[in-house]
C-alpha cells in the first residue's frame, strides 16, 4: 500500500525533531526514525491502528516514544495526517 505524509504531518515531524534536537540530536534522530517506521508498518498492515472519535481517522503509538501517528486510509493509500505528543489534546476534525 502506498504511504503519503500530508504537509501538516511533515511540519509536525520537523517540529518534533527541532524540539528534541535542541537537547539531544541523537535522540531526535531515533524518535523520527521510529515515527517513519510506524508509517512503513501502517503501509504493510493498515488495519492495526486504533479508531479516534473522528470518522476515518486512526492512530498508532510510536512506542517507546510518547508520540501518536494519526492517519487515514484512502483506497490503496495510507495518509499520515498528524503526529502529536500523547500528552496533547486529540486533534479535532478541523485539524485534519
Amino acid at each position: 500500500m502506498r504511504l503519503r505524509y500530508t504537509a501538516h504531518a511533515k511540519a509536525d515531524i520537523a517540529a518534533v525533531h527541532a524540539y528534541i534536537a535542541a537537547h539531544n540530536t541523537s535522540a531526535a534522530t531515533a524518535v523520527i526514525r521510529r515515527i517513519r517506521e510506524i508509517g512503513v508498518t501502517l503501509s504493510q498492515y493498515p488495519n492495526i491502528g486504533r479508531a479516534t472519535d473522528t470518522a476515518d481517522i486512526y492512530f498508532l503509538p510510536a512506542a517507546p516514544y510518547p508520540y501518536l501517528v494519526y492517519f487515514t486510509q484512502k483506497s490503496e493509500e495510507i495518509i499520515i495526517v498528524h503526529v502529536r505528543h500523547e500528552a496533547r489534546d486529540v486533534p479535532g476534525r478541523e485539524d485534519f
